[in-house]
């Protein structure tokens, strides 16, 4: 008996010790930030006390996604993403699903693929019910909407209820299955939640009726230089601040350059021939207006073509004593 006990007892503080040398082995950087390369590591991290509180930074991309995190406090950290790709396999009958079922943290540099089939409203890619900020955020994943009701479904967030911010992203989701009411960032936005939206896209796709391009109610978002496409539900007018566009101007590279345009600076790229689509990762190319220019950028003949190559003809200045009449300089 005494035999077995130390055994058991042997067995456990191995276990407990491995255990506790697995996740103090998780690599960080010198500002302590978890350094992530796998999904074993994600999933190591999720062991970690307090984990919803501390950052994160991509080192690789992650595949098949299937478990999900902050399902009982909130993740209030920020999840850096360096420009990987998460791809998510999720399905969690009756539940909320959400990369952070709670949420009042961060999300920045990372794109999102995958599967998720929602069968509970209000489920999203990234957070299922709170608020956070967004920025530099691509969202490419299907999800299929078998909830039965009014889903309030979205790309980023599930159920706000605060104040959240979406920052130079683009919501290219696809919405399937039987349920109405999908959303391309927010889903349903309670009574004393907000979307503020800037230099964003929404290109969403829904298969079933009553979709909005950006939140429920449409009312709660503020948009900034954003652009989308028209959803049945928009009621055809577009929230102020954002332009309603079509498929046409995705490839070429103009929807780039009107962003950048609108934003002052260069915050989306696209390398033509190559990206369906602007995304605001600089590993890939920028994107350049080319055509007669005066030399405060305006467009003498008004029509430009849109090139990762700046051949426009060197714009000369009206000089009058020394002074530019045209850009001032």
């Amino acid at each position: 008996m005494k035999t077995k006990l130390l055994q058991v007892f042997l067995l456990a503080s191995i276990w407990l010790f491995g255990a506790n040398t697995f996740a103090q082995e998780l690599a960080k950087d010198e500002s302590g930030v978890y350094l992530i390369g796998s999904k074993a590591d994600l999933q190591a991290w999720t062991k970690v006390a307090g984990y919803e509180r501390t950052n994160i930074k991509l080192t690789a991309d992650i595949p098949d996604l299937d478990f999900r995190m902050a399902t009982v406090n909130d993740f209030t950290g920020t999840l850096d993403g360096a420009g990987h790709t998460i791809t998510v396999n999720y399905e969690f009958p009756g539940e909320q699903t959400a990369m952070f079922v709670k949420f009042k943290g961060t999300v920045k540099n990372l794109i999102l693929d995958g599967y998720i089939n929602a069968t509970y409203k209000n489920s999203a890619v990234l957070g299922g019910t709170g608020s956070g900020t967004f920025q530099n955020v691509v969202v490419l994943t299907t999800i299929s909407s078998n909830c039965g009701n009014n889903a309030s479904n979205a790309a980023f967030m599930g159920y706000v209820n605060g104040s959240t911010s979406i920052n130079n992203c683009v919501s290219a989701v696809k919405f399937t299955g039987t349920d109405p009411y999908n959303m391309g960032f927010c889903g349903w936005v309670n009574a004393s939640g907000s979307v503020e939206a800037r230099n964003s896209v929404s290109i969403m796709e829904a298969e079933q009726p009553n979709a909005y391009c950006f939140c429920n109610p449409q009312s709660k978002a503020s948009t900034t230089n954003c652009f989308a496409y028209e959803q049945d539900g928009d009621g055809g007018t577009a929230p102020n601040g954002t332009t309603y566009i079509n498929a046409s101007i995705l490839g070429t590279g103009e929807l780039c350059y009107l962003l950048n345009k609108g934003a002052g600076s260069t915050v989306f790229y696209q390398t033509l021939g190559e990206d369906n689509f602007p995304v605001p990762f600089n590993t890939h190319k920028e994107v350049f207006g080319v055509g007669n220019k005066r030399c405060d950028g305006t467009v003498i003949d008004g029509s430009l073509t849109y090139s990762n190559e700046d051949t426009s003809p060197t714009p000369q200045h009206e000089d009058v004593d020394g002074w530019c009449t045209i850009c001032g300089n």
